[in-house]
């Protein structure tokens, strides 16, 4: 608690502190009720929401039908949805731990046995929409059909405000003693309110509306000070009382007129009365303080003296402390009794009591007592007796203001009637009696002006003195503690605003207003009501593109997931095969050309060997055999051409072949990648789809540089050595094999190189036996 400067308070001097509201709170219900711990949280889905509530009190939850609740969803119930508040429903329904004691949140009758009477409350409610994903808006309190804010029927008169009554609550707070003596009974009276948020895109309003507020108090001491008053201004007058006493000045004046009677012949006189008539002026102090309530100078809180009462203008004193026009221009969380505000009341109530404005107790008791003086009697009665025994008073009356010569003042009054009705002729003994005692009312007006003087300057600073301590005592031990320990306020209170900077009662994103929350007990239990609350959450824009793959996804997923995976690794693999097929026939092609030209080149060396041998022969033999071996030669070159083109032409029949059987085994892996494929990618999602496609495209380029190697590996064993290709060959498709299979394991592209290295290891066994057979048949002829 933060400690305020000292400051005057009239003519007061007294420490100030400031109660330091509280934002959560927490409270143990035993009903099943019990919703949230904290706050009105409220788990709503959607991408707008919207939720109004009339009334909540934290850790209560009052999440029933009847308690001006209403939710609303952009997903699943967009509104508007609304409700009533339904008091018959919340009253005995639920109580309420306030530290040691425990009350009915609702009472049905003012003053009855519940901490919230809501009188026109009564009739609050909530309205909520939420029509799309950037749309949101609620409120609560008293509100229009359309959700619009209606406290103007409080400004008809006829509205009956609600009341927090905490009176059960001052002994916790104050003391047992204080609430029997200074205060025993304390409400805040709350007037129509209501509260709407909205939020539009990335634009959010806010409207709050309080018609009133006010704090009341019952204060016994306050209904005692008139007695006090009545002590104080019975001792501002006793000077005057004092002029009558022995060795007075107006008893010593009387004395010497009655001495002068007495002297006159044949009549005694003797003092019968002297008397000023102070209890009027006491009366008429009383009368008037109680005919009407005290006040400050603003008027902002005023003291009942007749019943007891403080009246304090909540509301007037937030608007001066915030320097603002009207109660519903407030910033967020502005605190009902802030420290400034809390100095109000104290300093309105001290200023009310003894302070120096027209309206005080002090300034109306020296104006009735400055009035009561003058007008105050002074009687003097002289009793005559006269020859025979006979007794006549004679008197003289007159106010203080007679006897003192004010304007406007009757002049005092000399009665000698009594000796006229005796019906004897006194003579000489009426005038003197007469004249002595006209004579004295001039004589007593010099005694009595400075006693009245006196009476007049001591009468404010005396009834000051004597309320002063029964001020202090009723604003320390009492009403300081209640401003500050028993009740706190806050207006327009924002959850998402400094100094909380919390978040809304929709979670992250949301933004919350509320009319009014109040914290009962802060320091000991911290119960907060909140009346009037209104509650938007909403996107800032939607998002077309998101939004459609995001509805692309769920419809795939849920409907056609299956299908069009398998078209997709179809398509993939369809790809993929195609791209085998033809790396497999080129492949193919390279090594039948490379077989083509490697039998052509061995078929030209036998040739141009046999041509040697049969040369060498003509030169063994004569002419004729040299003409035999050139006809051998001709028909042997004859026979030469044919067999290579039989060479040839088996090569290309070969070739056909096996460029059938490269497709037909690549047919085949196409197969039963696409099955592999297929099988794998049924189950999977569009983007492992893309991954898959990403594997498939470079398990491809991994079988075709396989593939490349081989053949290439191939042709050079066939320039090397013709029995040994097919060992090579062999060799060639087993490193084919172990090569296949790539980084990622894709069997689909392993199956595909084994086959293309198959077929080219048969083209090559092929090859060789064409060239065999025909240099078999040339050395046959030769």
């Amino acid at each position: 608690m933060n400690e305020h400067s000292r400051r005057s308070r009239g003519l007061l001097t007294r420490a100030r502190a400031v109660a330091i509201g509280t934002a959560a709170a927490v409270v143990i219900a035993p009903t099943a009720l019990l919703s949230s711990a904290l706050a009105d949280d409220v788990v709503v889905a959607g991408d707008a929401a919207a939720h109004g509530h009339g009334l909540f009190v934290e850790g209560l939850g009052l999440d029933v039908a009847g308690a001006a609740r209403s939710i609303a969803s952009s997903a699943t119930a967009p509104g508007p949805t609304t409700d009533d508040l339904d008091a018959t429903v919340l009253e005995g329904l639920v109580d309420v731990n306030l530290g040691t004691v425990s009350l009915p949140l609702i009472t049905p009758t003012e003053g009855g046995d519940g901490l919230l009477y809501l009188g026109d409350l009564g009739t609050i409610s909530s309205r909520s929409a939420a029509p799309s994903p950037t749309e949101a808006v609620a409120s609560s309190g008293l509100i229009n059909e359309d959700g619009s804010l209606n406290v103007d029927t409080a400004a008809g008169g006829d509205f009956e405000p609600a009341q927090l009554d905490v009176t059960r609550l001052l002994g916790q707070v104050i003391g047992a003693e204080a609430v029997e003596e200074l205060v025993s009974g304390a409400s805040l009276e709350i007037g129509a309110l209501g509260a709407r948020a909205a939020k539009d895109g990335p634009t959010v309003t806010s409207e709050y509306a309080v018609s009133d507020l006010e704090l009341n108090v019952d204060s016994p001491l306050v209904a005692a000070l008139t007695t006090d008053v009545d002590t104080a201004v019975g001792a501002t007058l006793q000077p005057l009382v004092d002029l009558l006493g022995t060795g007075g000045a107006v008893e010593t004046a009387v004395g010497d007129v009655v001495e002068t009677i007495d002297a006159l012949p044949l009549v005694s006189a003797e003092l019968d009365a002297v008397s000023i008539d102070t209890q009027s002026v006491v009366d008429s102090v009383r009368t008037e303080l109680l005919s009407e309530p005290l006040s400050n100078a603003e008027g902002s809180v005023s003291v009942n003296l007749a019943d007891g009462t403080i009246t304090v203008d909540l509301a007037q004193l937030v608007i001066d402390a915030a320097g603002v026009e009207d109660l519903n221009e407030l910033p967020a969380n502005t605190e009902v009794l802030s420290g400034p505000v809390v100095n109000a009341v104290l300093d309105g109530v001290t200023d009310a009591l003894v302070g120096p404005g027209a309206d005080s107790l002090v300034s109306k008791v020296v104006d009735v007592v400055t009035d009561g003086v003058y007008d105050a009697e002074l009687d003097v009665a002289i009793d005559v007796t006269a020859p025979l025994g006979v007794t006549a008073p004679v008197s003289i009356n007159g106010t203080l203001g007679g006897f003192l010569g004010e304007a406007g003042a009757a002049e005092p009054t000399v009665d000698v009637s009594g000796l006229e009705l005796l019906g004897i002729d006194l003579g000489g003994i009426l005038t003197p009696v007469t004249t002595a005692l006209t004579g004295l009312v001039g004589d007593l007006g010099a005694p009595l002006e400075p006693a009245v003087d006196e009476v007049l300057a001591d009468v404010q600073p005396t009834v000051t003195t004597a309320l002063e301590p029964l001020v202090t005592e009723l604003l320390d031990d009492a009403l300081e503690p209640l401003l500050e320990q028993v009740v706190d306020a806050r207006i327009n209170a924002q959850p998402t605003a400094a100094p909380f900077s919390g978040t809304g009662d929709l979670g992250a994103g949301s933004f919350t207003v509320r009319a009014l929350s109040i914290s009962v007990l802060p320091e000991i239990a911290d119960v907060d009501i909140e009346l009037g609350s209104a509650s938007v959450r909403a996107l800032d824009e939607v998002d077309a593109d998101a939004d459609a793959d995001a509805v692309d996804a769920v419809d795939a997923d849920a409907v056609d997931a299956d299908a069009t995976d398998a078209t997709d690794a179809t398509d993939a693999t369809d790809a993929t095969d195609a791209t085998d097929a033809t790396d497999a026939t080129d492949a193919t092609d390279a090594t039948d050309a490379t077989d083509a030209t490697d039998a052509t080149d061995a078929t030209d060396a036998t040739d141009a060997t046999d041509a040697t041998d049969a040369t060498d022969a003509t030169d063994a033999t004569d002419a004729t055999d040299a003409t035999d071996a050139t006809d051998a030669t001709d028909a042997t070159d004859a026979t030469d051409a044919t067999d290579a083109t039989d060479a040839t032409d088996a090569t290309d029949a070969t070739d056909a072949t096996d460029a059938t059987d490269a497709t037909d085994a690549t047919d085949a892996t196409d197969a039963t990648d696409a099955g592999a494929t297929d099988a794998t990618d049924a189950g999977a999602t569009d983007a492992t789809d893309a991954g898959a496609d990403a594997d498939v495209s470079a398990d491809a380029d991994a079988t075709d540089a396989d593939a490349t190697d081989a053949g290439a590996d191939a042709d050079d064993a066939l320039g090397a050595d013709a029995l040994e290709n097919d060992v090579d060959s062999t060799d060639a498709l087993d490193g084919a094999g172990g090569s296949g299979v790539d980084g990622t394991g894709t069997l689909a592209a392993t199956g595909s190189t084994s086959s293309l290295l198959s077929v080219a290891g048969a083209i090559i066994l092929v090859a060789l036996g064409v060239t065999a057979m025909v240099l078999s048949r040339r050395r046959g002829k030769a």
